[in-house]
């Protein structure tokens, strides 16, 4: 039985509109809805068993952030991410991530350290997987929010978008040794609570990502 997105406006601001949000973005991400691909509403409806308003609100999220395109009378054209974009994708991730470690060094509290510190690499990682994936979108997640601010927080998450859609395309091999070993050098920092360590840190760690990516 499908659920119905049109019984009210909180409804469709509500959990609904985010879980089938959530879910085309994975799709997408994960490449089961390729780049430069057309995807229609009454498609995804049927995927995801919902009637069509909770499914147009997700995609009118999705196109606000970039992620598709409406394309009248024909549908949403999934955006595509490709090597030409590359080098921007990751000077953003430098400016941004870099500014939320320096305020994590500032405003992070004891649990969020606790669970960062918790954190390791899936053994044995050096190409993209679903764990990695999980790993490290929860990592960078983690420090864009205990930067405590919302926006800087927003815009890590939809430029950490594309770096997962490169990475899933096959641009990118994350390697676990070093992974940990940056990742380590971020989270020394912020237990220190030494900010211009922290933005160094994950600048040197993004930088690492991106050679890593080209090789």
């Amino acid at each position: 039985m499908k659920r119905d997105g049109r019984k009210d406006r909180a409804l469709r601001n509500g959990p609904l509109v985010d879980e089938i949000h959530d879910q085309i973005l994975d799709d997408i991400v994960r490449g089961v809805l390729a780049s430069g691909s057309m995807i229609h509403l009454a498609e995804l409806a049927q995927r995801y068993e919902v009637s069509k308003t909770p499914v147009r609100e997700a995609l009118g999220q999705l196109q606000r952030d970039g992620i598709v395109e409406s394309l009248p009378y024909k549908g949403y054209l999934v955006r595509a991410v490709d090597l030409a974009e590359f080098n921007d994708i990751y000077l953003m991730r430098e400016l941004l991530e870099g500014k939320a470690a320096e305020l994590a060094a500032r405003h992070m509290d004891a649990d969020e350290l606790a669970e960062l510190e918790s954190l390791r690499a899936p053994d044995g990682t050096s190409g993209m997987s679903l764990d990695y994936d999980e790993y490290a979108h929860r990592f960078h997640g983690l420090i864009a929010r205990a930067s405590r601010s919302r926006r800087l927080a927003e815009m890590i998450e939809i430029t950490y978008t594309d770096v997962r859609r490169l990475q899933y395309s096959g641009i990118g091999h994350p390697v676990a040794e070093a992974s940990n070993r940056e990742h380590d050098a971020i989270v020394g920092a912020l237990r220190d609570r030494d900010p211009e360590r922290a933005a160094r840190a994950m600048v040197e760690h993004i930088r690492g990502l991106r050679t890593r990516a080209l090789q």
